[in-house]
């Protein structure tokens, strides 16, 4: 087989690799979509049913019927959640600004390492800190209730 060939059929291979990966991922966003526009009765169905009439009751209830359907206000609540999202982000814009204007044009004690720090901060995902603590205090239980059961096993 020529070079070119084998390229080929590496990116198409690849491109296969790529489509079911993203397929895999975009399973739980399709089935939440399915299940939006299932009648009630058949969303916690056993076995599923894949086949049947759409309907828009769950958005009706939700939008327009709101408050005697689920207990909420849905309208308030998403005014909240915008409002609280928009103060954030332009809080923490202005913010940002002003501090990178500061470690850009400003020459201070420590600049190098608070800039070091800002940029370790984000390259680590929040949920990867809190981790290693739950798994460390596990650890910990399990180490002091065997201690405590082999102590009283040696009486």
């Amino acid at each position: 087989m020529k070079k070119h060939a084998i390229q080929t059929i590496k990116d198409y291979g690849l491109l296969i690799f790529m489509l079911v990966i993203g397929l895999m991922n975009l399973t739980p966003v399709i089935w939440s979509m399915i299940t939006s526009v299932k009648p009630a009765q058949l969303t916690f169905s056993i076995p599923p049913v894949f086949f049947f009439k759409p309907t828009l009751e769950g958005y009706n209830m939700l939008f327009f019927n709101s408050e005697t359907a689920i207990g909420i206000n849905v309208y308030n609540t998403l005014i909240n959640s915008i409002v609280v999202a928009l103060t954030s982000t332009f809080l923490t814009l202005f913010i940002g600004c002003f501090a990178a204007f500061s470690l850009i044009n400003f020459r201070f004690r420590f600049r190098k390492t608070i800039s070091f720090a800002i940029l370790a901060t984000r390259m680590l995902p929040p949920i990867g800190t809190i981790i290693p603590f739950g798994n460390g205090r596990m650890k910990v239980h399990h180490f002091v209730a065997i201690k405590y059961r082999s102590s009283i096993q040696l009486w």
